[in-house]
């Protein structure tokens, strides 16, 4: 697991390089490139906000966290 993490974060420095490169390179281009648009990786996702649509999803969240305040 965390040569996997070792291995994403060097993933992350060539795609923010490759982004860079993108929009400041003299390409022209006008329109912003994000690093997760060149290359998606999992640690995209772990800053999301989830939202919470349903009564399930609500009921879902108490019980983890009354299963954390539980340990």
């Amino acid at each position: 697991m965390g040569y996997e993490k070792r291995e994403e974060r060097e993933v992350n420095r060539t795609r923010h390089i490759m982004a860079y490169i993108r929009m400041f390179g003299g390409v022209g281009a006008t329109e912003v490139t994000l690093p997760k648009d060149v290359w998606p990786l999992s640690m995209d996702s772990e800053n999301e906000k989830k939202l919470i649509t349903t009564m399930k999803q609500a009921m879902e969240m108490l019980k983890d966290f009354q299963d954390c305040l539980k340990k």
